[in-house]
């Protein structure tokens, strides 16, 4: 669990987000070779949006994200 906070320009537009983040990884080992295989993790924001300057405008976005990281053989 998580917060997320932020703000930036795009095309000339100010934005400010804030949000939520939930997730999980899970790392997965070859415990009788003693060595890591890979990890799996997942992750969805629920971010509200706000545009404009003074802030005139509000839209929700939702990010979801998976990433693998594994072990490569020879």
């Amino acid at each position: 669990h998580g917060t997320l906070a932020g703000s930036m320009q795009q095309g000339g537009v100010g934005l400010s987000l804030d949000g939520k983040i939930d997730g999980t990884q899970t790392w997965y080992f070859a415990t009788k070779e003693g060595i890591f295989v890979k990890s799996d993790s997942k992750s969805t924001a629920a971010v509200s949006v706000s545009a404009g300057d003074p802030m005139n405008a509000t839209f929700p976005v939702t990010i979801e994200e998976g990433t693998e990281t594994r072990l490569l053989k020879k």
